[in-house]
């Protein structure tokens, strides 16, 4: 189904599928949108969500509370783009699109959304809002949105893609991340040279021999395509977007794509949690520059693990293991007494758990409640420790 704004100036047309633009002309007939010719691309305006980019394989690795691990998959750019969106209004000057998850969605995203999309022509202005709603009641909902238009380069006939440069809004001095483009990912680590000191890119078939290009550096919100010879262009302003992305394909493509994207492709370096918050960058304790997350692990004396947990990597033990002994004591039924394969580790355990639990070392000595220390054997008195399952558990 086609949709169609009008003015003085421009007429924009939609489709529901992706819930999209297909078509902006100004008052001459000249067409500023990418036509979608398969020889190159037949993509023309996609929406990015939930991901902007790509995920490692490809998998989206959840740790709802009721699983310890649920992994879905969801494809490069995500996957509204080919969904119908359902059109929820049409006035004179703006249209809305909207969408919620379908069972296939469900399945591979463990999150109940609302996303709409709305669009308003105001004179020689097309302005897209996002509008991302979370409806589950509790959870925290993970997500990243983007768009995608490719634009006609060159825009006018007996033009060349040479003739025409891109201009940012502030002066910029900025590198790129690594790209690999048979995955999406990226190496944010391995960094080359890319503006400096320059407002204007011209624009050759060579920026794209290799990939994208990811600028996530950029002090400019707002970015001009324009011809030398006509003076032909347009703006794209991307305020609340904190990236941009130009692309072109390797076969030199007439178009140029400027997509704001609110975040990017996984990294080398990044874990595979999708939740927002586990990849952590920032202070780490053991002084690693890099975003980890770390494995919080109870096991028992024949090293079969009773629970466990994942936590950002730069957080203290002290808070994140608490919440896994709360759940292995109601889960086993298990009173206040801990066993704790030497003194080292039973104090560690006795400073994360406030000094409320006794704790026993294998060589007997004890931790009371209260940090109290006491020494001794517990040879002969085995059987009765160690056979009160529910008043202790093995670390």
């Amino acid at each position: 189904m086609t949709i169609e704004l009008k003015n003085e100036y421009l007429t924009v047309q939609f489709k529901t599928l992706g819930g999209q633009l297909t078509s902006i002309k100004d008052k001459d007939g000249l067409e500023y949108l990418w036509q979608a010719d398969p020889e190159y691309w037949n993509g023309q305006a996609p929406i990015l969500f939930p991901i902007c980019g790509s995920l490692r394989n490809d998998w989206a690795i959840y740790r709802p509370q009721e699983r310890p691990f649920f992994t879905g998959l969801i494809r490069r750019h995500g996957f509204v783009r080919k969904e119908e969106f359902t059109l929820e209004e049409v006035n004179e000057n703006s249209v809305t699109f909207s969408i919620k998850p379908n069972a296939e969605m469900l399945d591979n995203y463990l999150y109940q959304f609302e996303l709409r999309v709305v669009y308003t022509l105001n004179g020689k202005s097309i302005r897209t809002e996002f509008q991302v709603t979370n409806l589950e009641i509790e959870k925290t909902m993970p997500y990243f949105i983007g768009a995608h238009p490719a634009f006609n380069c060159p825009l006018v006939e007996g033009e060349n893609y040479e003739d025409y440069y891109i201009e940012f809004s502030e002066v910029e001095s900025c590198s790129i991340p690594k790209s690999f483009p048979e995955t999406g990912l990226l190496d944010l680590q391995d960094r080359t040279p890319f503006l400096e000191n320059q407002k204007i890119l011209d624009l050759d078939y060579s920026l794209f021999s290799h990939d994208a290009i990811t600028l996530d550096q950029l002090k400019s919100r707002s970015v001009t395509l324009r011809s030398r010879k006509s003076g032909k262009g347009l703006r794209v302003d991307f305020d609340d977007f904190p990236n941009l992305i130009l692309w072109s394909t390797t076969n030199k493509s007439p178009f140029i794509a400027l997509e704001p994207w609110s975040g990017l492709s996984t990294s080398l370096e990044e874990g595979n949690i999708l939740e927002k918050g586990y990849r952590k960058r920032g202070p780490e304790k053991n002084h690693r520059p890099d975003p980890i997350i770390e494995l919080g692990l109870l096991m028992d004396s024949n090293d079969i693990p009773l629970a466990y947990d994942l936590f950002p990597g730069n957080e203290s033990e002290k808070l994140s293991l608490r919440p896994i002994f709360k759940r292995t004591k109601a889960k086993f039924n298990l009173g206040r007494t801990i066993i704790a394969e030497n003194m080292d580790c039973a104090l560690n355990i006795s400073k994360i758990g406030r000094h409320n639990y006794k704790i026993v070392t294998l060589t007997g000595e004890v931790i009371n409640p209260g940090g109290a220390l006491t020494g001794g054997s517990i040879q002969g008195k085995n059987a009765n420790l160690l056979g009160r399952k529910r008043e202790m558990f093995v670390v």
